[in-house]
């Protein structure tokens, strides 16, 4: 098949797939969840092997199948949301330049860390702006979450203990934008790390897989989490809101950080593909590992945990 043949059926058929994996979602199918979150990986994979015109007009290709089937409203969401953070993190990660020593260096994983969290931090601000809009951010979300937790109560059983309205409200009101932000973080840098290592397999990948172990966390994300924690418990209104959803997002970034850690600490043990397999698989199905791993990369800086455990 000639190349330009190969190019467009890949650009056509990340574009078909990703589209089709994105509207089962929004077609309201059964159980079409897990397929969202694997719409952005077709969009990487032509996208890291093929360049980055290849994935933007895949994902246009799907971007227009949603546009026809349902709308402006789900369009934007599926551009913004799904879209633009592939694409920013396929130009990125394709660049490279030559040092003096003749060598090709790629762009750096911490920095397409910092990419990916300055995507989310744009996209939380824009979702507050707009629920803000709308007649108060918190209030607006408060509402939605009510209306949620009274359509779940209706649903359980006769019998189910009671649980406090008012405490689970204010529980989920008040980090729902940022932890949706967040969730998406975690789902586009799994199917971008999904994608390379499956093109790697293959010979297919436009640049060397990125070594994890040698992620950096640059300080200022430390300083921008402590920043947003404070601004949100002494601002007021739409402000302090806004301060308090962009705490888990900065917190992937010290979440992948972390991970860079783990990698290089269990870089020379012999069961150390079951150790990551066990740590990746803590970190997507629960919370809590997310918030372990996050302290322990923000800390990384200033300990050096790294150069400590592995040398790295």
């Amino acid at each position: 098949m000639p190349a330009a043949a190969k190019f467009w059926t890949a650009v056509l058929g990340a574009g078909a797939l990703s589209g089709s994996l994105y509207l089962m979602v929004a077609l309201g199918s059964s159980g079409a969840l897990v397929l969202a979150y694997i719409a952005q990986l077709p969009l990487f994979l032509v996208g890291l092997s093929a360049g980055l015109a290849a994935s933007a007009m895949a994902g246009a290709l799907a971007a227009v199948m949603t546009l026809a089937i349902r709308g402006i409203p789900i369009t934007a969401i599926f551009v913004i949301a799904f879209l633009l953070p592939v694409l920013v993190l396929v130009r990125q990660g394709l660049l490279s330049r030559t040092n003096q020593a003749g060598e090709t260096e790629w762009y750096p994983t911490g920095l397409l860390t910092g990419c990916l969290v300055g995507i989310g931090i744009a996209v939380a601000g824009l979702s507050v702006l707009f629920l803000a809009t709308t007649g108060g951010a918190e209030q607006g979300v408060r509402t939605f979450v009510g209306r949620v937790f009274d359509a779940a109560m209706a649903a359980m059983p006769r019998g189910t203990p009671p649980m406090g309205r008012e405490q689970a409200i204010n529980l989920m009101a008040g980090y729902l934008p940022g932890m949706a932000v967040a969730s998406l973080l975690i789902m586009t840098a799994v199917n971008g790390v999904l994608a390379q290592g499956v093109l790697a397999r293959f010979g297919l990948n436009l640049r060397p897989s990125p070594d994890i172990a040698t992620l950096d966390l640059p300080v200022a994300f430390v300083a921008v989490f402590a920043a947003a924690l404070v601004a949100g418990a002494v601002l007021p209104g739409d402000l302090g809101f806004l301060a308090r959803n962009l705490a888990p997002v900065v917190l992937i970034g010290g979440a992948l950080a972390g991970l860079s850690v783990v990698h290089a600490a269990v870089r020379k043990l012999d069961a150390r593909t079951w150790m990551l397999v066990a740590v990746y698989l803590a970190a997507t199905l629960l919370v809590w590992p997310i918030v372990i791993l996050a302290a322990v990369g923000m800390a990384e800086p200033f300990l050096k945990l790294k150069r400590r455990l592995a040398g790295v």
